[in-house]
């Protein structure tokens, strides 16, 4: 009878339970309209098995939106992004605004890409609510694979430039476009200076088809190999068996593939913020950045003229790794939230 009663209460426009929720999102700066009592309907509609349930755990991670059920319960919770607040929060329509809430009424916020840390802050979140959480990533894998086969590595006959993200670079929201048309063209140029370029691409992505056009037009069907879409360990295999691995040069940000790439010791091109990366890791990643197609060229240059990684970067790559983004440290970073957080409450 209580928890009905708190559902059918939270539902009305000019609910005291309405006006809390409105009230969080004035706490920050979304430029978008309060919530409305329609925006969390679909959580509310789901809420009364959990109430009970949230009591039982010291500690409640809501990931993505999910924050809606601690929040309308009026229970403490940590906020998880995973690109969430990039735009999301900004958006003047019902998902922005649940974001925007349900994000700025956490009791903390673990950001998982380094340029949703200043979409946090943009958004109102304070500082000293947001922790800065690498993606979660078992690299201890990563290094068993490694070292059970640090037999493979590139090739002597010719330099290897591997590119295994999705084919995507039409769209114009940069959360979902890699810009394999920067690589292509920046490819074209480096494989008229150098015969023994190969460039390997993965069968995968909206604008596959485009792709295989642009190359065609640019006279690179010799040059490119594409791979058929592959499991961990064939992906990991062919990580070890290229002298670079080229991720996206849109966002200056990063994901799995640079996690993985750096972690097997392989050098990577990407496009990253370096400042930001600092401020996120404490250190930047020893990533060859770039984005525009010039700077992507300069990057497969400088591959070239060192094809055997005389500079060690692939080691200190994977050096960076085990210090800043291992499961330990992220383990570390989450269990330090944690126990500020319960710590408080006691």
């Amino acid at each position: 009878m209580a928890r009905d009663l708190f559902l059918r209460r939270v539902l009305a426009k000019d609910d005291p339970e309405q006006m809390r929720l409105a009230a969080v999102w004035r706490q920050g700066s979304a430029p978008a309209s309060p919530p409305s009592a329609a925006d969390f309907a679909s959580y509310r509609a789901r809420l009364a098995p959990l109430i009970g349930l949230l009591d039982q755990f010291d500690v409640v991670q809501a990931y993505a939106t999910d924050g809606a059920w601690p929040l309308l319960a009026r229970r403490p919770y940590f906020g998880y992004e995973h690109g969430t607040l990039r735009a999301l929060p900004f958006q003047d329509d019902s998902l922005g605004r649940l974001t925007a809430t349900v994000f700025l009424g956490a009791d903390h916020v673990f950001v998982t890409n380094i340029d949703c840390v200043p979409a946090a802050r943009r958004l109102g979140v304070p500082p000293d609510r947001i922790t800065p959480l690498p993606h979660a990533f078992d690299d201890t894998k990563l290094a068993e694979f490694q070292a059970a086969n640090d037999s493979i590595g590139p090739p002597d006959d010719c330099v290897v430039f591997f590119h295994p993200a999705r084919h995507d670079w039409r769209d114009a929201d940069p959360s979902l476009v890699k810009g394999n048309d920067r690589l292509i063209r920046a490819f074209s140029t480096i494989s008229r200076e150098n015969s023994q370029s190969r460039l390997v691409m993965i069968e995968w992505g909206r604008d596959l088809d485009r792709s295989r056009e642009l190359i065609r037009s640019l006279d690179l069907d010799a040059k490119v190999t594409w791979l058929s879409p592959m499991r961990k360990p064939q992906l990991w295999r062919t990580y070890l068996s290229s002298h670079v691995v080229l991720d996206q040069f849109v966002l200056p940000s990063f994901g799995g593939v640079t996690f993985e790439a750096l972690a097997l010791g392989r050098r990577v091109i990407t496009n990253i913020d370096v400042r930001s990366a600092e401020e996120f890791f404490s250190e930047a990643p020893p990533i060859l950045s770039a984005s525009t197609e010039d700077e992507i060229v300069e990057a497969l240059r400088t591959i070239i003229s060192d094809r055997s990684d005389g500079r060690r970067i692939g080691d200190a790559g994977r050096s960076w790794v085990q210090r800043n983004h291992s499961a330990k440290r992220i383990v570390e970073l989450q269990l330090e939230a944690y126990q500020k957080h319960i710590g408080l409450k006691l």
